[in-house]
Parts: C-alpha cells; structure tokens; sequence
C-alpha cells in the first residue's frame, strides 16, 4: 500500500473515531460509500468574476438613497455548494498573524525494548503528521494551506474562509478552481474527499481554566458532542481580529459544533485543541509558531 494510501486511512481514522454509532445502519436507498456522493462536486466551480467597481463619492455628501447612520452588520450567511464566490481583487494589507501547526496523536510512549527502535518509530510519526501553515488576518479572512502528503489532496491545495460566510471554499492548486464546503461537510471533505453534510450540535461551552502557550495566557473551554469532547484553549490578540474565530469555527467543525458556537470570538486566537473521541482515541491541534504581521496581504 502506497504511502498517500495509508496517510488517508489515518487522517479518515482520526475524524470517523468519534462515531456514536458505528454499526448504524443506512436508509433504504442511501448510497454506498464506494458510490459517488449525491452531494458530491463533481467538478470545482470555477472562480466567478468580481462585480464591477464601485466609483467613490464624495465623503461629506450623503446621497439620499444611503441611510446616514449605518445599522447593526448582517449575520454571516450559510456557503451554499452550488455559490459562485466572487473574486475579492482589492483588499488591502492588514494586521494579521501567521501560524505553524500540526494535527497528530495522542498516545502513550511506546515502552522501550531492545526489541524496537522507538527513535526510528517517532520519526515515522513525525512523517505522517499534518502539518498546517495558517495566516490570519484582522479583515475577517482565514487561509489553510496543507503542508503534508498525509493529507488527501494534491499539493498546494488551500482552505479559506470569511467572516460573512459560514463554511469554507476548498481552492485546488493554482488557485483557479474551488469547491464550496458548505457547514457540516468539513469532517467528510477532510476523511474521504466527498462534500457530504454531518448534522451539527450547538452544546454550551464550559469555562475549564486558564493556561499558557506561546508565552500567552489562554482561557480553557470544553465542548461536548455526540462525535467525542474537545478542550479549546485559545489566548486574547487583537491582531488576529475576526480572523481568529474562523479558526475557531473550524475546529470545532470537527467536532460537529455549529459555527455560530459562543465559544468563538473575535481577537480569540486558538492554539491548541485537544480530541477525545468516543472510541477512547486521542487527537490533537497545536500551534507551534506565531508570527505577528503589521501588513498581512491575503488572497480573496
């Protein structure tokens, strides 16, 4: 079996550990897992054009179709999978901060025999780690970049969100074509490449204490759902803006947390993320390098 196989085995482990019911069985009709997704892209949409450009007026006059005092900012709408998202060309750098972090186990040291190389074994794991570049911007913008053949999609393959959209855009390599993820479908498109919907539970967040990472302090949040329970440990950085609840949002995705959760919240910045999943299994996200940006240039 191919290296890329097994690391795709290992990364659907990981996110189908959690399954409250295994042995469920499927509705009469419902297709198989070796059939196509009815939910599925069968092609990424291709990137829509922007709209056309808005000529600025004149600040001090105020035309008498705008209203003079702006009201409260629109909830952030669901992503549909069948949106074309048009081209953000304009936006300007920003504060913002860049991220390194990986997904891994959490298991017990292996006992050391002279029977076992164990150095050699954490180099293995260390090899099929998923490691993440992340840049965060104050805008409200959210970029993924996967750094490691153990995920199953080709390199150079990115993950965006926005703060007005709920979901996220898969934008393939070359940054022409994208699939839409709609809310739900992000544990399926991570496991087994297919936009399938995972209903969401919206559970109340408890306050666990207080930490430090990163010579920051964190606040402590634990998260219950049918799929397993998460610690959230996140520290307060205006320069992360509302970028920072993007990365929040998916995370607890993973965990099939709705992303309008209260455990998220603007100039929030997670940095580490600990699974129990209802098997017993362990699996963890955790940051391990941060770097403030004064001008962080970020991809539409």
């Amino acid at each position: 079996m191919s290296r890329c196989r097994l690391a795709c085995a290992f990364l659907l482990g990981a996110l189908q550990l959690g399954c409250e019911e295994p042995h469920r069985s499927e509705p009469a009709g419902a297709p198989s897992a070796n059939e196509p997704s009815p939910n599925a892209s069968v092609l990424p949409a291709p990137l829509a054009a922007a709209g056309p450009k808005i000529t600025p007026r004149d600040a001090g006059h105020t035309p008498a179709d705008v209203p003079s005092a702006p009201g409260p900012p629109e909830p952030p709408r669901p992503i549909r999978d069948d949106d074309k998202l048009p081209l953000e060309g304009e936006l300007r750098p920003a504060p913002g901060v860049s991220l390194e972090a990986r997904f891994r186990w959490l298991e017990p040291p292996p006992p050391r025999s002279p029977e076992g190389n164990n150095d050699a074994l954490g180099r293995g794991r260390d090899k099929t780690s998923f490691d993440l570049s992340i840049d965060v911007s104050s805008l409200g913008r959210l970029r993924i970049a996967f750094r490691s053949r153990s995920f199953p999609f080709p390199p150079g393959t990115e993950l965006r969100a926005r703060e007005d959209r709920y979901g996220h855009a898969l934008i393939w390599p070359g940054g022409g074509l994208y699939t839409t993820l709609p809310p739900g479908t992000l544990r399926a498109s991570l496991a087994e490449v297919r936009v399938d919907v995972v209903p969401l539970a919206e559970p109340m967040p408890l306050v666990g204490g207080v930490g430090t990472l990163l010579a920051l302090p964190t606040q402590k949040q634990k998260l219950e759902t049918s799929v397993g329970k998460l610690e959230l440990e996140q520290a307060q950085l205006p320069a992360a803006g509302g970028g920072g609840a993007l990365l929040c949002r998916f995370l607890l995705e993973l965990l099939a947390v709705a992303p309008d959760s209260s455990a998220c919240h603007t100039e929030s910045l997670p940095l580490r993320a600990e699974y129990s999943w209802a098997s017993g299994a362990r699996f963890d996200f955790e940051v391990s390098k941060l770097v403030r940006r004064t001008e962080l240039a970020v991809e539409g």
